[in-house]
């Protein structure tokens, strides 16, 4: 890849000289000595065959090194070789992505702008007049009954938005000298088109990147230039949309992805050149959607995860390298979602988690790397879950924490690491909870605990650990609760007392609970003892 630099050229050459001056004509010096027997021996630290001694200029990357394809626009030197251009291909100054054509060194930037908006189609505009190259002032709009864009080839540039909607094209074949949008880029409705392909000098788009209601549309190529988003990637009712292979050059979204009402999507293949994305991944409704592949490479979100109504999604498989997601997660009506399996890098949420709705999730595996939530966690309506398996490692959570309708979770042992619960504790109509042991490390809760109506509960053993409650503590309507012996650990609560119709729990142990263990000083309210069993 051709990187000319004249301090590194200038290095060289003293380098040469000081090489020629240590030697004179017939001298001793010009024999080569044999190596000494310990000379460390060259590595090969990525495998590719070539060491750093061999020229390999990036010994931790495989794909990296002599004899390999230069890739174009990557911003990476994959041969090795400074011969070999990354950029400016045509030689004539200009980057990718000031070059209305790169591929002609004759094109060069815009010669014409044509001030305004443009309706292609309808407004009768000539934009190509002779040669010019042509960058549009405003927005540029190719709609109802365009059947060509061949006319266009001279666009290098709209400033404005460019909409491509309801037209009769099946490529867009004639945009192949733009290389710039600095609006939105919105492709819809247009039901003959296959491809994109003519857009393949196309590198950047200011704002939002949209595809809705494409009916024959199958992937991206076309797209294999562009590198940059401004704002959102959006995919929408595109009935025939496989993958997003075609898009492997794009590095940055700087705002959202989003995927809803894609039936034919099976993977998010085309996307593995984002390392990040900066606001919301959301994704609803694609109904043969297996897993996310394709987002491996994605190390942080900095918006939301959310993930609605995908029913052939198992796993999160394809999120491998996400260690930070900045706001919440919600995962809801994933009927086929079996577990979390995909995520073990992730360590923090920086909002909060809703888990809700999906009947086939048997456990929370895959965010066993998980250590701190901000914000809250929901878990609701989850009727295959028997286990919270996958929170293990989880520390901390910063708002409440709700176990709500799992109707066959059992207990709540994995949650043995939880040491700080900043909000409430509800634990309400979990039919087969036995149990909430696992909740032995957290000794202080930062508002209220509630748990009521969960059946099969027995006992309250596994909340021994806790001394304090910042606000109330309700138990009600548990019917098989028979013993509080797990509360005798309290030594305060700030607010109310209350626990009322548990009929397998005798009145009297109520009673020594909240007078003798913790004692009326250490009751912040009222005490309510109503509706229990009889001793």
């Amino acid at each position: 890849m051709r990187f000319p630099s004249p301090t590194i050229l200038a290095l060289l050459s003293v380098g040469a000289i000081a090489c020629a001056d240590t030697k004179t004509s017939g001298s001793p010096a010009d024999t080569v000595e044999p190596e000494s027997e310990d000379a460390e021996e060259a590595t090969d630290a990525d495998g590719d065959g070539f060491s750093v001694e061999d020229g390999d200029c990036d010994d931790t990357d495989a794909d990296v090194g002599p004899g390999q394809e230069e890739q174009p626009y990557n911003g990476v030197d994959d041969d090795c070789d400074a011969s070999t251009p990354d950029d400016d291909l045509d030689g004539d100054g200009l980057v990718q992505a000031e070059d209305c054509d790169d591929s002609n060194a004759d094109a060069g930037t815009a010669t014409t702008t044509h001030e305004g908006d443009v309706d292609w189609g309808e407004d009768g505009v000539v934009l190509c007049p002779d040669d010019a190259t042509v960058s549009v002032g405003g927005d540029l709009t190719v709609g109802m009954g365009v059947t060509s864009v061949a006319e266009l080839a001279c666009v290098c540039v709209v400033e404005g938005d460019l909409r491509i909607n309801g037209t009769e094209l099946s490529t867009l074949s004639g945009f192949e000298r733009l290389s710039r949008v600095n609006g939105h880029l919105t492709i819809e409705g247009n039901h003959s088109l296959t491809s994109v392909s003519g857009l393949d000098s196309l590198t950047e788009v200011a704002g939002n990147v949209s595809f809705f209601s494409n009916t024959v549309l199958s992937g991206m190529a076309g797209l294999g230039s562009l590198q940059a988003i401004g704002l959102n990637l959006e995919f929408g009712g595109n009935a025939s949309l496989v993958n997003l292979t075609g898009l492997e050059s794009l590095q940055s979204v700087g705002d959202g992805l989003f995927l809803w009402q894609n039936p034919a999507l099976q993977s998010l293949a085309g996307l593995t050149g984002l390392t990040e994305v900066v606001g919301y991944v959301f994704l609803q409704r694609n109904n043969v959607l297996t897993s996310l592949t394709g987002l491996d490479n994605v190390t942080r979100i900095g918006g939301s995860l959310e993930l609605w109504d995908n029913p052939a999604l198992v796993n999160l498989t394809g999120l491998g390298g996400l260690t930070e997601i900045v706001f919440e997660v919600q995962i809801r009506a994933n009927n086929g979602l079996v577990n979390f399996a995909g995520v073990e890098n992730l360590q923090i949420i920086g909002g909060s988690v809703d888990i809700h709705d999906n009947e086939s999730l048997v456990s929370l595996v895959g965010l066993d790397g998980l250590t701190e939530v901000v914000g809250y966690i929901d878990i609701e309506n989850n009727n295959a879950m028997e286990r919270l398996a996958g929170l293990a490692s989880l520390v901390s959570v910063g708002g409440f924490f709700y176990v709500e309708k799992n109707d066959s979770l059992v207990d709540m042992a994995d949650l043995s690491s939880l040491a700080v619960l900043q909000g409430n504790l509800e634990i309400t109509a979990n039919d087969s909870l036995v149990t909430v042991g696992g909740l032995q490390n957290v000794s202080a809760i930062g508002n209220s605990v509630e748990i009521r109506f969960n059946d099969a509960l027995l006992d309250l053993d596994g909340l021994d650990g806790v001394e304090h409650i910042e606000s109330s503590l309700r138990v009600e309507d548990n019917g098989s609760l028979e013993d509080v012996n797990g509360l005798y650990g309290l030594t305060s609560i700030g607010r109310d007392f209350k626990f009322s119709n548990n009929p397998s729990l005798g009145t009297s142990a109520i009673q020594a609970l909240a007078y003798d263990v913790i004692g009326s000083d250490g009751v912040g309210g009222t005490i309510s003892i109503t509706g229990n069993g009889h001793d």
